[in-house]
């Protein structure tokens, strides 16, 4: 491994009832670093739907006054949106670059919400990846 590779931190999270918006936390940044990728793996199929939708969002909990949104992403869409069973699905990043950056210590919490129907976004046998490259990206 070179010192440019992303190391990867996976948490199990198991189910979540989106309905009540729960928020887990599921990265505790070791050291300064940036995050390159944040991936859902959920143990159910879930289809895209622009009324009947979950969103997943992971928020930097510890910068201060509030929370920044690190990633996020909504099954809105059919078929480009699909969450297929036991496959990572990506969630995506923010365009900003501050938002990226961890500094040791801080931590990333993961929440879940749904729209529409009830268990549209509720998660089953579910866990997060975390993709992240140690002190590259600070800004």
């Amino acid at each position: 491994m070179t010192e440019n590779e992303p190391l990867i931190a996976m948490r199990y999270i198991g189910v979540m009832d989106a309905h009540a918006a729960p928020e887990v936390n599921v990265f505790l940044a070791p050291c300064d670093c940036l995050i390159v990728g944040v991936w859902l793996v959920d143990g159910t199929a879930k289809t895209g739907h622009a009324d009947n939708k979950g969103t997943y969002v992971a928020y930097n909990k510890t910068t201060g006054a509030g929370a920044v949104v690190v990633a996020s992403r909504v099954t809105d869409t059919p078929t480009t949106d699909n969450i297929v069973a036991n496959v990572g699905w990506p969630l995506d990043l923010s365009t900003t670059l501050s938002a990226l950056n961890m500094s040791q210590g801080q931590v990333l919490s993961f929440k879940a919400t749904e729209a529409g129907t009830a268990a549209s976004g509720d998660l089953v046998t579910a866990l997060v990846g975390v993709a992240y490259v140690p002190g590259k990206g600070r800004v």
